[in-house]
């Protein structure tokens, strides 16, 4: 969700309580995935990865806030664009490719600094638009 951090629009990620879930569990193992996710984050953006600046990461709310990037989309709503309009795929091909080549090398340099995703999907990989 959008909001603002000190003034700066920014993307509120919140982990929602799992009512099937013991409460202590839940609560347990939220702030495990919070802290984690924040420090693989934070660890990626040192490596030079470029990803969203980390602001503030608030356990007892179960929320992390990020700064928010202008222009940016999933890669699975640009991948799914090019194929649904069809619009020159023969084309496009070549960018696809090195878009995925370039994600590859990302990807490489998460693992080469032991930092593991644990849901990479074109759905969690933004891409900025200029």
């Amino acid at each position: 969700m959008l909001g603002f951090f000190f003034g700066k629009k920014c993307i509120i990620k919140e982990r929602f309580e799992k009512k099937y879930r013991l409460a202590e569990i839940d609560k347990k193992l939220t702030k495990q995935r919070i802290l984690n996710e924040s420090r693989n984050l934070a660890r990626a953006y040192k490596t030079g990865i470029n990803t969203p600046y980390l602001y503030f990461v608030d356990t007892i709310n179960r929320r992390i806030y990020t700064e928010y990037i202008e222009n940016a989309v999933m890669i699975k709503d640009l991948l799914r664009n090019i194929y649904i309009t069809n619009e020159c795929v023969d084309k496009n091909s070549l960018i696809i490719e090195k878009l995925i080549y370039e994600l590859g090398k990302i990807l490489a340099k998460l693992h080469e600094n032991d930092i593991v995703h644990g849901d990479l999907t074109t759905s969690n990989m933004l891409i900025k638009l200029e």
